[in-house]
């Protein structure tokens, strides 16, 4: 392939620097080699610097080159040299400079460079401990922990160390009325500017309505409208302090809701309505940013927390020096202090190095771009006595904010070369994308981009085609999903999920429907249009929340996938069974864990077993009597598990045996050699990603080699618990496979087919953060509330408003970035689906439903919500549930399920309530589990065997031994919950009819969008063709106040519900079974479907810890809240 004169002129030009502006797909990768090999013809290798942004990348660079040079005759001279090329990461090169001057730079020349978790490990437990010696005054900054509170500060402090050089700056002077002028000189500033803008929009406002009544008409939204304007006055008048103060006056103004008569007004009511909804809403856009009394407060409680970041920071280099380790940050702002600190040193440097070549430019962090510009030349600095600079980026393909990149910098930097007679080199070919879809997101990104006018912001600049579109259809396809149902009869709007559900069925069918056509994707090696497999198709997502939907669908069309992100490996099932074992070995008492690992595929002990284990202890079970309790229940105790407890017993005395010696991997080889863990899952579905995942969990283990068993848990529960980003599941090898990724790890690559998805959800930026800083501006944060103000949310001031609406924006324009990115991705098509915006939000859906894009984009008719086609869809399963005396032992799930999880290994159902608190919390009645556990068996066997069991009896043959007097009080309450359930309407339904199936204690287990949920449902029973799942419930309930208490257990209930869904592909009816009322309660399923949302969104941001078991081995009811 020929270059273009673009990419001809970015190889050759010499004697100035060159930026070069890559857009995507433009064949920058290329540009850098031939650059980098063209200078081999005149420099030496050790003369030649390259940056790459990953290691992958600078080894494909450095494959690239070495093919080269090997290939080429002029260039044979440098291969003994190739070793040698610098070409890496900015942290190599970071590390070479350092570990070639160790006396200047200060460091050990053997230290280690700590990968990004294991320093995040070190940097969480230095903050951990500072914390705690602050709270016990032992350490400064407690009155910080008081002014935040303690689980802010948990969370704010560790992204404070890790980012310590801006937090630093950002504390700027010590001097607390420097640092308040210079706060109040910032908002005045701000506020100004704001003020401006508004007044003669306000003007307008008041002149409009001042005009727009008929003279002598009255109604009643004429009194609102007079209060506003009188309110308001002038708003050309007074100073900024005045005119906010009319602007919170009018805001304290009732609403107008939709009042108003069409003869009173020369404009409509509903216009009127909106200029007064628009005055209202004026204070907020310039009140939350004046100075304030929490900026005063703000200001003390940052002195503490100032001493408290400087103590976690002592502490994290303490145990970076133990360790003889730096960490990423430690080497960009050493080697500044090198070059800044040592002239002769970086005279040396500029000296040898003549080009200095960076791609990805646009990802530079600002440590990273001072380095490169103190290594580089500075301005000034005459161009003979430094290297030349060849950077190559594309600010419209930043995406790393969280990663601390900054496209400011390259903006800077584009000014600085331009001003000093630099090339400014645009690669605007692309090669990726043929001609109709290149136009197509022209257009549209043209209009996303808008014009650039801050330095974080990007200008679009429009990519050419090399590429003719072998066909005349659009290249774009937007498919919206109607927020209608397809059924009139269906009452009211589809909630969220059925309307992403449907559209995950909608993308599904398009992708059956592209391959079985033989949709014609460009094949790059054969020069040549082919037809479309399933892994040329990616679906594209923001975040992997909702994957789940995608994957039932795409199984349910019969297309396979692979779901290549997701960051919730330490929360897997699987995971979660290796990490008890490993946290019983290191500590045998720990009967928690123990539970866990009994009830796990490693040895598939059931929950009664468990319970007769714990109940025959003494005194408070711990891991060491249950073990005991394995091999030495009664003979007339559970006989049948007899067998499975021996072997649990012999396997786990060895292995605690072995762990004297044994290292934290020989152990867990050895665990799964015994137990043939693994081969549980090999035959279950999504068994290739737990086994990838059990050798990822193996591989940690292996990389920590002179770690003992205690410190390994340690470092496994601070990878779990605390980690700022989430861990991702073991990498699969690729199959043909349509592909689900975040667009952040799309970056870089292509694909034939894109599909963004979830693309109507509303565009909102990252949570944010209790503490705000920036190194240039200053530092702020919300403050805890006072008891008295316990339904208020956190004191905001006002330089934290401030800093909060930088970040705002920034965010706002890296989300357009974002889109750029994924729409950049395709080479063939890019279809975007989500549901319809509403009037309140503008997703990126809306973008692509324009009707002006229509020339571009095939807009597909709403699709309204089918229900009932999403049912016919789901694999019908038939549902078979053994007779007791032919079960087996079960280490896979009795439901068929898309996604299987063994039974007892996962998330269990009922630690899933909502509730207050969020740990354990205490039993009030110690006897609650037992009441509950045999009122359960009770009505299981008494309509299954069709006798009402004897109380005393049945407690015996379940295993529980209780004394006289408390065996006569469960007796008589269990009696009377038996009495009170004989004569309600279930128990009638089930005694009824012969027809009617009913499955009491169904075990289920169920994949939920990642997380894993098993359980057993107390009651599911089919009559007259519809499911129903009924939980029973012993908590003492006030008669007529079912529904307010059914509140805590809807997650429950939807979990169960989801269950049977997901395997007879019916959406059962789900309620509670009240038995001390006789009161069976149906939940809504609106009600069920927000519990579910509510607890999927609390998982996935990490507010809920999904824990396995008590030291009972069970969850009951009351004993866990989230």
């Amino acid at each position: 392939m020929n270059l273009t004169s673009a990419q001809e002129q970015a190889v050759t030009e010499r004697g100035r620097d060159v930026i070069v502006t890559a857009g995507a797909g433009s064949g920058k990768t290329r540009v850098l080699v031939e650059r980098y090999v063209s200078l081999l013809e005149d420099h030496d290798i050790d003369q030649l610097v390259a940056v790459t942004f990953t290691d992958a990348a600078a080894a494909e660079m450095r494959g690239r080159v070495r093919q080269a040079v090997t290939s080429r005759q002029n260039l044979k001279r440098h291969i003994p040299h190739l070793d040698h090329a610098i070409i890496g990461t900015i942290h190599s090169l970071c590390l070479q400079l350092l570990r070639d001057n160790p006396v200047a730079a200060g460091i050990d020349p053997g230290a280690t460079v700590l990968d990004e978790n294991e320093a995040q490990v070190e940097l969480l437990i230095a903050c951990r401990d500072a914390i705690e010696a602050a709270a016990t005054g032992e350490g400064p900054g407690v009155e910080a922990l008081l002014w935040i509170g303690v689980h802010a500060t948990r969370e704010a402090l560790p992204r404070m160390v890790e980012r310590r050089d801006e937090v630093e700056g950002a504390f700027g002077s010590d001097s607390r009325p420097e640092r308040e002028a210079h706060i109040k000189s910032v908002l005045d500033a701000h506020v100004d500017g704001l003020v401006r803008e508004l007044r003669p929009i306000l003007a307008d406002h008041r002149g409009f309505l001042i005009h727009a009544r008929i003279p002598d008409r009255i109604d009643r939204l004429t009194g609102t409208v007079e209060a506003v304007l009188e309110e308001l006055g002038d708003p050309m008048a007074g100073d900024n302090d005045d005119l906010i103060s009319r602007l919170r006056a009018v805001s304290e103004i009732p609403s107008p809701g939709s009042v108003g008569s069409r003869n009173t007004w020369f404009a409509t009511p509903i216009e009127v309505r909106a200029v007064v909804r628009e005055l209202r809403a004026a204070y907020e856009t310039v009140g939350p940013f004046q100075w304030n009394d929490a900026d005063v407060d703000a200001l003390d409680a940052l002195e503490s927390l100032k001493e408290l970041f400087l103590a976690a920071c002592d502490r994290y280099e303490a145990r970076k020096h133990d360790l003889s380790a730096l960490d990423f940050l430690d080497l960009e702002l050493k080697a500044i202090a090198l070059l800044q600190e040592s002239p002769r040193t970086v005279a040396a440097y500029r000296s040898r190095f003549r080009h200095i070549l960076v791609d990805e430019a646009q990802d530079l962090n600002p440590p990273q771009f001072r380095f490169l510009e103190l290594l580089t030349g500075e301005r000034g600095d005459s161009p003979e006595s430094r290297p030349e600079r060849f950077f190559v980026g594309d600010i419209k393909q930043s995406i790393y904010r969280f990663r601390r990149s900054d496209v400011r910098n390259l903006n800077n930097l584009l000014k600085q070369v331009k001003h000093d007679d630099g090339a400014l080199v645009s690669l605007n070919t692309s090669f990726r994308s043929h001609e109709r879809l290149v136009k197509g997101v022209n257009v549209v990104m043209r209009d996303v981009f808008g014009e650039a006018k801050a330095d974080y912001e990007a200008p679009m600049e429009p990519m050419i085609a090399i590429r003719a579109s072998g066909n005349s259809h659009p290249a774009m396809e937007a498919l919206p999903i109607a927020r209608e149902f397809a059924n009139p009869d269906e009452a009211g709007t589809p909630r969220d999920s059925e309307k992403r559900r449907m559209e995950a069925d909608r993308c599904a069918q398009r992708i059956r429907r592209l391959i079985d056509d033989g949709f014609p994707v460009w094949d790059n090696d054969k020069n040549e249009y082919r037809p479309a497999t399933a892994g040329d198709v990616v679906i594209l997502m923001r975040g992997m929340i909702h994957a789940y939907e995608y994957e039932r669908a795409l199984e349910n069309h019969g297309i396979r996938y692979r779901t290549a992100s997701g960051g919730d490996f330490y929360t897997r099932s699987e995971i979660v069974d290796l990490t008890n074992l490993m946290e019983w070995l290191a500590e045998p008492a720990n009967g928690i864990a123990l539970v866990g690992l009994l009830r796990s595929p490693f040895f598939a002990i059931d929950d009664e077993t468990l319970l007769a284990l714990t109940q025959t202890q003494s005194s408070r079970p711990d891991g060491n009597s249950i073990l005991h309790a394995l091999s030495n229940l009664p003979e007339d105790i559970l006989r049948q598990t007899r067998p499975l407890r021996v072997r649990a017993a012999r396997i786990l005395e060895q292995l605690r045996e072995e762990s004297r010696l044994a290292t934290p991997e020989q152990l867990l080889e050895q665990a799964l050699n015994l137990t043939n863990y693994e081969a549980a899952w090999a035959p279950v579905r999504g068994g290739d990603q737990v086994l990838a995942n059990i050798r990822q969990f193996a591989g940690i283990a292996r990389s920590l080699p002179d770690k003992t068993v205690d410190e390994f848990v340690d470092h496994i529960r601070t990878l779990r618990d605390d980690l700022e980003t989430r861990a991702p599941q073991a990498a699969l090898d690729a199959v043909d496979a349509v592909r689900l990724l975040t667009i952040h790890s799309s970056k870089g690559l292509e694909f034939p087919i894109v599909f963004l998805a979830d693309a109507g959800a509303n565009r909102g930026g990252p949570r944010t953060s209790t503490v705000l800083w920036r190194a240039e501006e200053g530092i702020s944060l919300t403050l805890e509330r006072d008891v008295s103000e316990i339904d208020e949310n956190r004191r905001q001031p006002g330089f934290y408003a401030y800093l909060k609406e930088l970040e705002r924006r920034e965010d706002e324009a890296e989300n357009k970035r974002l889109l750029y990115v994924a729409a950049t991705r395709a080479a063939d098509l890019f279809v975007v689906s989500g549901a319809e915006p509403t009037e309140n939000n503008e997703p990126w859906l809306s973008i692509f439903t324009k009707p002006e894009y229509g020339d571009h984009i095939n807009i597909s008719e709403p699709t309204r919500v089918d229900l009932d086609a999403l049912k016919s869809r789901s694999p019908k399963v038939s549902l078979k549930i053994p007779e007791s005396e032919t079960e087996q032992p079960a280490d896979a799930p009795l439901l068929g399920r898309r996604g299987a999880i063994p039974i007892r290994s996962s998330t269990p159902a009922t630690a899933l309530e909502q509730g207050d608190g969020t740990r354990f919390s205490g039993r009030s009645d110690p006897l609650a589990l037992i009441r509950g556990t045999l009122t359960h068996a009770a009505i299981e066997e008494w309509f299954t065997k069709e006798k009402r069991p004897d109380i005393r009896d049945l407690a015996h043959r379940t295993g529980l031994r209780l004394n006289d007097e408390d065996m006569a009080d469960i007796e008589a309450d269990v009696n009377a919950m038996l009495g009170d359930f004989d004569s309600s309407n279930l128990a009638a339904t089930l005694r009824g009819d012969a027809t009617t199936q009913k499955h009491f204690e169904m075990p289920f287990s169920w994949e939920w969008g990642g997380v894993a949920v098993h359980g057993a449902i107390d009651l599911a029973y089919l009559t007259n063709g519809e499911w129903h799942v009924v939980d029973f419930k012993t908590d003492r309930v006030e008669k007529g106040r079912e529904a307010e208490h059914a509140e805590t257990y809807l997650t429950q209930l939807g979990v169960y519900a989801g269950a049977i869904e997901a395997a007879t592909g019916h959406r059962p009816k789900a309620g509670l079974m009240f038995l001390r009322t006789g009161t069976l309660h149906w939940a809504e399923p609106d009600e069920i479907d927000a519990a579910l949302s509510g607890t999927r969104q609390k998982i996935d941001s990490g507010e809920i810890a999904l824990t396995e078991t008590d030291e009972t081995g069970e969850f009951a009811d009351e004993q866990l809240s989230i």
